[in-house]
């Protein structure tokens, strides 16, 4: 039946796997395009052969720099089969759709402005505005001391927003379907949140970890919808 999952491909059942291989007479069958936490999986042996009927192999290690997985290889040679796992190496790190590093840190320096701003707004207390000389209109000027508080308070949560908007493509990586997570879209906002959040997450082991990125990356292991009209200019062609 359809792998409704993935959007493509069909489950099978260990008895169908079993009889395509005596009909083809093959030994196993070999498939990839699954991130495994070890690099690879082993399924029940065939009957026929004693070999396993099926072999997942996966040669990307930390995919998307958030699984933590291992990748693994099969070599044949001299009529015998060999599986080497293997560990990522480290690389060059680079922001999300490459965004350069000065403009991912502007809402950070932008915050901390905010900050120093609003503390020199505030210096001025309430008790020192009431005995403000009565010649310098008071009301308006403690009026005028509020709305800039204000504002400056505002542009501050923005920022914060922004600041934890921009941890999160750190966090995230590769494992969102958004190529717009740092835009104040609400519900992009809200569902990358949650996973970062349970990323940040201390895991128990490597394993426990891989299966909750793997949950939250089912959406980018579909296949992308098919693209059935092109629009141009007021024509659609189909």
């Amino acid at each position: 039946f359809t792998n409704a999952g993935r959007c493509c491909s069909y489950f099978y059942t260990y008895a169908a796997i079993n009889e395509f291989l005596v009909c083809n007479q093959i030994r196993s069958v070999i498939r990839a395009h699954e991130a495994q936490d070890m690099g690879y999986r082993m399924y029940k042996k065939s009957p026929e052969t004693g070999f396993s009927s099926l072999i997942t192999i996966f040669s990307a290690p930390n995919y998307c720099d958030v699984h933590q997985d291992k990748a693994a290889i099969m070599k044949y040679e001299n009529n015998i089969v060999n599986i080497h796992q293997f560990n990522f190496s480290p690389h060059p790190y680079w922001l999300p759709n490459f965004m350069n590093i000065f403009t991912w840190s502007l809402p950070f320096i932008c915050e901390r402005i905010n900050d120093a701003l609003l503390q020199i707004l505030s210096i001025r207390t309430e008790e020192e505005l009431i005995t403000y000389d009565e010649h310098t209109q008071l009301e308006q000027r403690r009026e005028q001391m509020r709305s800039k508080i204000c504002a400056v308070g505002k542009v501050a949560k923005t920022y914060k927003k922004l600041c934890q908007l921009n941890e999160n493509v750190v966090t995230l990586h590769g494992l969102t379907q958004s190529s717009n997570i740092t835009e104040l879209d609400k519900e992009i906002t809200n569902k990358t949140e949650v996973v970062a959040s349970l990323l940040r997450e201390k895991a128990a082991s490597t394993n426990e970890h891989f299966s909750k990125v793997k949950i939250h990356d089912q959406v980018n292991e579909r296949m992308p919808p098919a693209r059935t009209a092109i629009s141009s200019g007021d024509a659609t062609v189909a």
